[in-house]
């Protein structure tokens, strides 16, 4: 979730000392309604069902091959590139293309938050460049990688 200015310092004050009890459960109350209405960030990666299509995007994901084109991802699943993206949309609802995109911007939160720098985060991932890159995360996220504050 996107944690506003708001919402970060309510749950600082709930750990400080000098409140009060009433003034506590007055804030609990108010973070509550306010996580209620923060906006989710879109993170939810949606995974093949095919077994196929899903050993391809694991080998993708656990050897970390982001600028693997869909051939190669393909090959790992066992199947032609033809069969592979018409089967991936088909299963997952998006493009591979779109989901590929999707997947390396989720990996770049873990980055961001631990401090790596945005041109390294852009390299690790495949993008072309670092304005390719905070492109793509702006598209996705409605923020540049720099702004972003996990």
């Amino acid at each position: 979730m996107v944690v506003s200015p708001l919402i970060r310092e309510l749950v600082l004050g709930l750990f400080e000392s000098s409140r009060s009890a009433p003034m506590k459960d007055a804030m609990a109350r108010l973070l509550l309604q306010a996580l209620g209405e923060a906006q989710c960030l879109p993170t939810n990666l949606p995974m093949p069902s095919d077994a196929r299509l899903r050993r391809g995007v694991d080998a993708l994901i656990s050897q970390r091959q982001w600028a693997w084109p869909a051939h190669e991802v393909a090959q790992e699943a066992g199947l032609s590139e033809r069969s592979f993206t018409r089967l991936f949309t088909a299963d997952v609802g998006i493009s591979f293309r779109t989901w590929r995109q999707q997947a390396r911007i989720i990996a770049s939160l873990d980055l961001l938050a631990a401090g790596r720098p945005v041109k390294s985060i852009a390299h690790t991932l495949g993008f072309s460049s670092t304005a390719a890159f905070a492109a793509a995360f702006k598209s996705l996220m409605g923020t540049t990688p720099t702004a972003f504050n996990p």
